[in-house]
C-alpha cells in the first residue's frame, strides 16, 4: 500500500510540475507577444502624432541661412584643414545628411525620443530645399531579444521616419526605401543602457537629389 501511495504522490508532483511549467511558458509567450504586438502594430498613428508637432513645409518661410556643420579633412600630411563647400550644393547636402541624418528611438519602440523631434524638423526643412530626392532609410536595434523581433522593430523604426518624410516632403521625393537591419550593424557593443541607446536608431541616406528652383 505504501508503494502505491508513494507512486500516487510522485504522480501528483509530476503533474503539478508539468502544470507549473506550462503556466510559465504561457506567461513568457504572452509577454513576448505583447512586446512584439506593440512593435509590429507600432500604430501608424504614433508617427502622425509627431507630425502634428512638425511645422508643415508649405507653411515655412524659405530659410537659406542654415547652420551647416564644419567640414574638415586630413590631407596626406595629416594636417587638418577646413573645406569650403557651396552651402546649397549636392556635396553640402551629402555632408549635412551624413552629420544630421541619424535619429534615436525609445527603448523597444518605434517612437522618436522627444529631443529628436526638433532635430527631425530641422532635417526636413533642410531637405525641402532639394527636389527629386532618392532616399533610403536604415532601421537598427540594440542586441536584445530575438533576431526576428529585432528585424521587425528596426523595420518599424525606418518606416516611422518614412511616414514623416513622405508627408512633409511629398513634392520633393522621387523615391524612398526602408530597410530593417535588426542588430546587424551595431555602433557599439555592450550591456549598458547608454550603449544600447546608441543602437536604437534610424539613419537616412540621400542617394540622389537636385537643387530646388528657389536655391541660388
Amino acid at each position: 500500500m505504501s508503494t502505491e501511495k508513494t507512486d500516487k504522490t510522485y504522480g501528483k508532483v509530476i503533474i503539478l510540475i508539468i502544470i507549473l511549467i506550462c503556466i510559465a511558458i504561457a506567461i513568457i509567450y504572452t509577454v513576448f507577444l505583447s512586446l512584439e504586438r506593440d512593435t509590429v502594430s507600432y500604430s501608424r498613428a504614433n508617427p502622425k502624432v509627431l507630425v502634428t508637432e512638425i511645422q508643415p513645409v508649405e507653411e515655412r518661410q524659405p530659410q537659406f541661412e542654415v547652420d551647416l556643420p564644419t567640414f574638415v579633412f586630413e590631407d596626406s600630411n595629416k594636417e587638418v584643414a577646413e573645406v569650403e563647400v557651396d552651402p546649397w550644393s549636392l556635396e553640402a547636402l551629402r555632408l549635412y545628411v551624413e552629420t544630421n541624418g541619424t535619429f534615436y528611438f525609445k527603448k523597444d519602440q518605434s517612437i522618436l525620443l522627444t529631443q529628436e523631434i526638433t532635430k527631425l524638423d530641422e532635417f526636413i526643412n533642410f531637405l525641402s530645399h532639394y527636389t527629386e530626392l532618392e532616399i533610403e532609410i536604415h532601421g537598427h536595434t540594440a542586441d536584445v531579444w530575438l533576431k526576428k523581433y529585432q528585424k521587425v522593430l528596426s523595420k518599424n523604426r525606418a518606416e516611422a521616419i518614412d511616414i514623416l518624410l513622405q508627408k512633409e516632403l511629398a513634392k520633393n521625393l522621387s523615391s524612398i526605401k526602408t530597410i530593417g537591419f535588426g542588430s546587424e550593424q551595431l555602433i557599439k557593443q555592450g550591456i549598458q543602457d547608454e550603449v544600447r541607446q546608441l543602437n536604437r536608431r534610424a539613419q537616412v541616406f540621400v542617394r540622389s537629389a537636385k537643387k530646388g528652383e528657389l536655391l541660388p
